[in-house]
This record gives C-alpha cells, structure tokens and sequence, in this order.
C-alpha cells in the first residue's frame, strides 16, 4: 500500500514538473520579441534626420504601434515588437512639416510592410520619402455677406473615393491643410443651409502652394 502511494506521489510530481515546464515555455515564446532596423532617406536622397518612424501592428499578434525617431544619419531602431506583421511609414513633426503624421491611405497607399516572426525576428529597411507634400489653404465663407461659418471639407482621389480626409475650417472660416504633390483631387464643401460645392483640384505642382478661397451659395429656403 505504501509503495502504491509513494509511486503515484512520483507520478504526480512529474506531470506537474512536466506542465510548469510547458507553461514556462509558452510564456517564454509569448514574450519573445523583434528589431526593425534601417534607414530613412529623403525625396532628394539624402539622409532624413530627426524623422519620427510610425510602427503600426497589422495582426492580432503584433505590438500595436510603436514609434522611433532617426538620427543625425537617419537611422533608426526599434525594439521590443512583438512577432507578427507590420505597416511603416515616416514623417516630420511640426506646423512646417510636408509629411502627415500617422499611416493613411491618402498620403501614402503602399507603406513599407514587414513581417517578424521566431525565425526571422530581426528586419532592416530603407524607407524612401516621397515628393514633399503641397499645403492647400484658403476660407470657407457665405457668398451672401461674406461670413463664416461652420463646413466640411472632403479632398478625394477621383476614383478612389475610400481614400480621403476630412476636415473643418477654423472658427473664422480659415483652412489648412496637406495635399499630395502631382495628384488630381477632387474637393467637396458642404454645410447646412448651403448648397454643396464640388471642384477638381491638381494636378498640384511639386513647387506650388495653392490657396482655394471658397464661398458657398444659401440653399433656396424650401
């Protein structure tokens, strides 16, 4: 009897030595983690410094954003991702940036996209800026006396209209805002009480500032 209960207290000592060991292995793969690695350049070529670099997880399993910032060189590293996939992209901080913060469709359709996995957790890019983008400013104003008030500005692809943004002019009627360099658009004002303006923007010159002054007709009262 006695060494029945010595045999199954062994038994049982192993399968729980046996879980913990498996327990420990999977929390060990959970915490393993990457390195994005690599270099931004500017449209001219020539290194970007001080760039903010946008990591966004595109899987359930990734790190769900992280940011690095390049150096004098334009290099730049970031650590501690989890593995899975991810989108990439980089931009200048500041009012006089020509580079919209964040990951979106508008600006930059194809992003730089990476995978890190257990046996490829490490990935060293090079992200190539496009042509710097133009800022567009104006006022959103009545063409009946002249006053602001408020609207909403939609700037589309022609036949892409998924990819947009959109915006509100300041208080006193003034807008501002980045549109990409060389691309047709197309602008869409609308407000209560105003009949809808449409109008065709670009291409926009990789030199050029545009300013687009709009003044919105009152709708006929029903």
């Amino acid at each position: 009897m006695m060494r029945r209960f010595k045999l199954m207290l062994m038994a049982l000592s192993l399968l729980l030595l046996t879980q913990g060991q498996g327990q420990e292995g999977a929390q060990s793969n959970s915490s393993a983690t990457g390195v994005v690695t690599g270099v931004v350049l500017t449209y001219e070529g020539k290194p970007a410094s001080h760039y903010v670099v946008e990591i966004e997880g595109a899987s359930p399993t990734s790190t769900n954003r992280k940011r690095a910032l390049t150096s004098d060189e334009g290099a730049f590293t970031a650590e501690g991702l989890k593995y899975g996939d991810y989108a990439i992209a980089s931009y200048l901080e500041g009012i006089d940036s020509r580079y919209s913060g964040g990951l979106s469709s508008f600006y930059d359709p194809n992003p730089v996209r990476i995978q890190l996995t257990e046996s490829g957790p490490t990935k060293e890019i090079t992200i190539h800026l496009g042509p710097p983008n133009r800022i567009l400013s104006g006022t959103v104003t009545s063409s009946a006396d002249g006053s602001p008030f408020d609207a909403t500005i939609q700037i589309e692809y022609p036949n892409e209209p998924r990819r947009f943004i959109r915006f509100g002019p300041r208080p006193d009627g003034v807008y501002r805002v980045l549109i990409p360099a060389q691309t047709k658009l197309v602008m869409k004002t609308t407000a209560p009480g105003y009949i809808a303006d449409s109008r065709l923007l670009g291409p926009i010159a990789e030199d050029s500032d545009p300013e687009v002054d709009i003044k919105l007709n009152p709708a006929a009262p029903n």
